[in-house]
């Protein structure tokens, strides 16, 4: 899966300001992507072969990556999951995210990855998703874990009652909605740093 930094992720690693970043863009020497936010984003191989280019130090290990915040996303379409995946990366590269097709490795995740934010499809195979919200509102060690329901069902429905979750995205969805959703549950400082220029 693809990485990416922000410009203030470049500048810090390169040493610089990010005004010197944003000029390197500007006059074509660092390539970068722009989010439907319109804020910057830099993929690592670009970094890394301007960094190499230049003539300074390389990029750091992920070794960082541990103490990121971390979301589970728990989708069993794939198009739908890849494209949350991208979308979430491009807005917060700062965030570990995992993702998953089914109940029971969503079981699994939740017990070793310990996520921030859990974005879940109630209609999965195996364990459903009313099952798995219902594991994590009783697990003594997912109390900081945020759940957001993803579903092509009515937020009226009945069957939502008794479920205890932080938010509702409704399919379809926008990208910017999705990102909105999950920029409230973020921790402030991966907010600041997934909407930087």
């Amino acid at each position: 899966m693809q990485e990416y930094f922000t410009t203030s992720q470049a500048a810090k690693i390169c040493g610089v300001s990010v005004a010197s970043i944003i000029r390197w863009i500007r006059d074509g020497r660092l390539k970068c992507v722009k989010t439907l936010g319109g804020h910057r984003r830099i993929t690592r191989e670009d970094l890394q072969s301007f960094i190499e280019s230049i003539g300074i130090a390389g990029l750091p290990s992920d070794s960082g990556k541990l103490n990121a915040p971390k979301i589970l996303i728990v989708e069993d379409d794939p198009a739908e999951s890849k494209l949350m995946v991208q979308a979430i990366r491009l807005d917060f590269p700062d965030v570990q995210i995992e993702s998953v097709t089914n109940g029971f490795d969503a079981g699994w995740q939740l017990k070793e990855l310990r996520p921030d934010i859990v974005l879940l499809d109630l209609n999965i195979p195996g364990i459903n998703g009313y099952e798995v919200c219902k594991r994590i509102e009783t697990d003594r060690n997912l109390t900081h874990t945020h759940v957001i329901i993803v579903t092509g069902e009515s937020r009226d429905s009945k069957k939502l009652v008794d479920l205890k979750y932080d938010d509702f995205l409704g399919k379809p969805f926008s990208i910017s909605d999705l990102s909105g959703k999950v920029a409230a549950f973020l921790p402030i400082t991966s907010k600041q740093g997934g909407l930087s220029a």
